[in-house]
């Protein structure tokens, strides 16, 4: 620390001071290292000493007012923050002994949210509410404070998470479902038509309640049995298509015939993940939910109309980025791991999903992957119990913005891309070809039909996020 104090000669005046401690607790969960002796931040016991007797010799140590430590993000586990407290409270007793200007404990965050619904010590909930959080805290500090005869501190929390996470929603526009199942309504076998193709035939026409079991069994074997035998050429593409197609109508039927999971346990999850229709939605996981990606973070997803409706599909959610990770294949339950989304068959007009407690760190932490940009934000304010007032729309990027992010000139790419339309071409198609570039240019990343003027006027007084 330098002798000097310029901001004492100048201003007259001395910083309040705060040190973050480093605790031998540790919490759970995903982030459990941030804690604990190997954790990145905060000082150890000999340099907390050290640090108090630089202080004092400067003359300052009168101006350390707060002690810190933190125990990571979504504890899971309130046993762990128990600990952490216990541990916090006594350093803080000790050290106002050393500096008795500490009046304040700061006791970081780490509070968790219950993503998953299960009130559990699972990875993405926590084992106990707000209110036995604040019980502990404030109990477990009186306590060590009164065996220490020290006064009570003045506690301080930074729990973002659970104070952000609830403020925001991700609507998913779903644009296309993709079923496993081709189409092909009618499928007819002759002689020539190979022996597995045949026996899927007899059993797509007899499968019944009473046979369901072993039937699905055999259709998986001659199933197995036309694939092996397209390799080695005995089957030609069209017979592969009619065996496609009767299994996918064998599975249909199987599934239906099945009254619970518990009858077929094996053949279900088979049957399941067979049947399940992917959900193409309008987003990118990697913009929009980056932790879903990054750490497997799970989140409440579910429609957000037709809820008069009985959902009749599973199904899995991609996005459209051009990346196999882009997708979300495992979903909240409050008991057991969930690979499939209950919900309703798409078309005949928009269908939209929710994702929920989106609001900790997603919008900020999400990247342009595939050069997918922000999304448009609309902000939502409650008024009372019954209503609502649209307080401001932010439009998302527009490629322009995300070009130009990656120092590309769009204008340069303009230039260079109408003087490769061939001078051949007709007026008329090489105009629309340039104002289709326009267009998109100056249009949302997403498939999406707005003006494209919306982006370029949002431009000038949205709030910007780019890190």
């Amino acid at each position: 620390m330098p002798r000097k104090r310029p901001w004492l000669e100048l201003y007259g005046i001395a910083p309040e001071l705060g040190i973050r401690v480093k605790l031998y607790s540790r919490g759970s969960g995903r982030w459990e290292r941030a804690a604990g002796e190997d954790s990145k931040f905060g000082m150890t016991t000999s340099q907390l000493l050290n640090t108090l007797d630089i202080l004092k010799s400067h003359n300052l140590l009168e101006n350390l007012k707060m002690l810190h430590f933190h125990l990571g993000s979504q504890i899971t586990q309130i046993k762990r923050i128990k600990n952490a407290i216990k541990e916090a409270a006594r350093v803080f007793a000790k050290a106002t002994r050393l500096a008795p200007s500490l009046d304040t404990l700061n006791v970081g965050g780490g509070l968790g949210v219950d993503y998953d619904g299960s009130r559990s010590s699972s990875i993405s909930s926590a084992n106990y509410t707000l209110q036995e959080y604040a019980n502990n805290v404030v109990y477990t500090i009186k306590e060590i404070c009164d065996s220490e005869g020290v006064e009570h501190p003045l506690i301080v929390t930074e729990s973002g998470r659970v104070i952000a996470a609830h403020h925001s929603i991700l609507i998913l526009p779903v644009l296309k479902e993709v079923g496993s199942n081709n189409g092909v309504e009618d499928v007819e076998v002759s002689d020539d038509d190979p022996d597995p193709l045949k026996e899927l035939y007899e059993i797509a026409a007899t499968i019944d309640a009473k046979n369901c079991r072993e039937y699905f069994r055999d259709a998986m074997e001659m199933r197995e049995d036309l694939l092996n035998l397209f390799d080695l050429g005995y089957c030609e593409l069209e017979q592969r298509a009619k065996g496609e197609t009767l299994f996918s109508r064998i599975c249909e039927k199987a599934f239906a015939l099945i009254d619970s999971p518990k009858e077929m346990p094996d053949e279900y999850g088979i049957l399941l993940k067979r049947l399940a229709s992917r959900y193409v939605c309008n987003f990118s996981v990697f913009q929009s939910l980056p932790d879903a990606w990054a750490l497997e973070q799970l989140f409440p997803i579910m429609p957000i109309h037709r809820l008069n409706e009985r959902p009749t599909r599973y199904g899995t959610i991609a996005d459209i980025t051009c990346d196999s990770d882009g997708v979300i294949e495992r979903f909240v339950h409050p008991y057991e791991k969930k690979e499939f989304l209950e919900l309703h068959p798409s078309g005949g007009g928009p269908y939209l999903l929710g994702v929920f407690l989106v609001g900790a760190y997603q919008d900020v932490i999400g990247d342009y992957h595939n050069l997918f940009g922000m999304v448009d934000e609309v902000v939502v304010r409650l008024k009372g119990k019954d209503s609502f007032e649209i307080e401001k729309v932010s439009f998302g990027d527009d490629v322009r913005e995300v070009i130009e992010s990656i120092h590309y000139d769009a204008d340069d790419l303009t230039d260079r891309f109408f003087k490769s339309i061939p001078a051949e071409l007709d007026d008329d198609i090489a105009s629309a070809i340039r104002d289709a570039w326009r267009t998109a240019v100056d249009g949302y990343t997403y498939l999406a039909t707005r003006s494209p003027r919306a982006g370029t006027a949002g431009r000038q007084d949205r709030v910007r996020k780019r890190r």
